[in-house]
């Protein structure tokens, strides 16, 4: 949870006394803080290099995260979005804020819902190397190239 931020008051209300420094040094100390403890989420800007070919911005309907200490939560939700090609059983997406991952071994959580090509699926989502997660079907099977493909999940990384 963020901190509620207040500005430095002059005392007299005209502006002109106390020192412009002061409150700018305070903000400062508040994002350090917020940094630590986490802040809001952040939501990530669309760019076509986080994803698998074919994947535009108007697929992804959400795509946020908060980071406390060395700890990411992450949502992703991705609609009507093509299938991979060539087609392969991994779905490939970005790590945000340039974070990179503190171990690459463990599945890391599970997809909560996904579809390919109109069928629901079990899926979890992996370690795809340091900075990005592939998703997997529990089946092991490839995704179509046609899609659509629909994924959906939170998940928490521990960073590096």
């Amino acid at each position: 949870m963020a901190i509620t931020r207040t500005s430095i008051i002059d005392d007299d209300g005209t502006g002109t006394t106390g020192t412009v420094i002061d409150n700018a040094w305070k903000q400062e100390l508040y994002n350090q803080i917020d940094a630590v403890i986490g802040g809001a989420w952040l939501d990530v800007a669309f760019d076509v290099a986080n994803f698998w070919p074919g994947v535009a911005a108007s697929h992804v309907s959400m795509n946020r995260y908060t980071v406390i200490n060395k700890t990411m939560h992450w949502t992703l939700r991705l609609a009507n979005a093509p299938g991979p090609t060539p087609t392969g059983p991994y779905l490939y997406c970005t790590i945000p804020g340039g974070y990179t991952l503190f171990g690459t071994n463990a599945a890391l959580g599970t997809v909560a819902n996904a579809y390919d090509s109109g069928t629901a699926q079990t899926a979890f989502v992996t370690a795809g190397s340091a900075s990005t997660v592939a998703i997997l079907k529990n089946s092991g099977g490839n995704w179509t190239t046609a899609g659509p493909i629909y994924v959906d999940f939170t998940i928490t990384l521990g960073l590096a």
